[in-house]
């Protein structure tokens, strides 16, 4: 089942600047977590805040269509995304996940480091414009040394010279954006 039974067939869904709730996450929860189509799924600029991203985090643990999944601007913060990352944990398919501008520091990033050393998927994971400092930086690089499937993609060029990232990788990146 679709989204919807007369949307079915529907495989990208983008709704992003539209002010959604918090609420708004655990109603989205309840159709991932039945998802038999959606693969690409933009929710950026929603104000979903932490609470809404927990919420629509439990709908993803058991998800295994969605690809691609955009949660850009949505105030997350360190504990909106370390429910989302322990969630994701069992998603096997996930290839982009967008977590740009969330108010993320270096407590959330030195946190889940720790969950992604063990991640068993090809993820490439855009976390610009957070505030991540030095200690979240040597968090993403000890990481990254466990772990050579997840990449962490960022226009930030001190998180790409401590992650080793390649200029071809960052114009990717800035592309992708």
């Amino acid at each position: 089942m679709c989204i919807r039974d007369r949307y079915m067939g529907l495989r990208v869904l983008s709704l992003n600047k539209n002010k959604m709730a918090t609420s708004s996450g655990n109603a989205f929860a309840a159709s991932l977590s039945a998802n038999k189509c959606l693969e690409e799924l933009f929710l950026n600029s929603n104000r979903l805040r932490t609470e809404g991203i927990q919420g629509l985090s439990k709908g993803l643990q058991s998800n295994s269509k969605l690809r691609v999944l955009g949660l850009n601007d949505n105030q997350m913060l360190d504990e909106g995304l370390v429910s989302l990352i322990t969630h994701l944990q069992s998603n096997k398919v996930l290839e982009q996940l967008f977590i740009e501008d969330n108010g993320i520091t270096q407590k959330g990033v030195k946190e889940v480091s720790e969950q992604l050393k063990r991640w068993d998927s090809d993820v490439e994971i855009f976390m610009k414009q957070n505030d991540i400092e030095s200690e979240g930086l040597a968090a993403l690089e000890e990481m990254k040394k466990t772990n050579l499937k997840i990449t962490i993609s960022t226009t930030d060029k001190a998180i790409c010279y401590v992650l080793n990232l390649s200029l071809i990788h960052i114009c990717r990146c800035r592309r992708a954006i």
